[in-house]
């Protein structure tokens, strides 16, 4: 049940299919707990709100801390990203980088992706 509810809502996020789900307050605590579980506490939480999908007050403000808790770290990496390719290139270091921070383009809201390691 939490399961499907977790995939419906990433269908929603990455591919802008249509949902109808029903999220009781109760419920969404678990599936929050799956959502950061596999790093896409993001896509989630911003599916449920723009759905406005009916979790209670206290829950829509516990996802958008977790939206601006996505959206700050997505900042920070890219800054240090930024700053770590400004330091090899002006050492003459080559460099290429194949991590998920370069690929935020292919998402629709590229901020709300969980950022790793670089």
């Amino acid at each position: 049940m939490f399961t499907e509810d977790l995939f419906v809502l990433l269908k929603y996020s990455l591919w802008k299919k249509d949902i109808n789900i029903t999220i009781s307050e109760k419920n969404i605590m678990v599936i929050m707990e799956l959502a950061k579980r596999q790093s896409v506490i993001g896509l989630v939480a911003d599916a449920i709100i723009s759905n406005d999908i009916p979790i209670g007050r206290d829950n829509v403000m516990m996802l958008l801390s977790y939206l601006n808790a996505v959206k700050r770290n997505n900042r920070n990496v890219d800054e240090g990203l930024t700053e770590l390719c400004s330091l090899l290139k002006n050492n003459s270091i080559g460099y290429f980088v194949c991590k998920g921070q370069t690929m935020a383009h292919l998402y629709d809201k590229q901020n709300i992706r969980c950022a790793g390691d670089v």
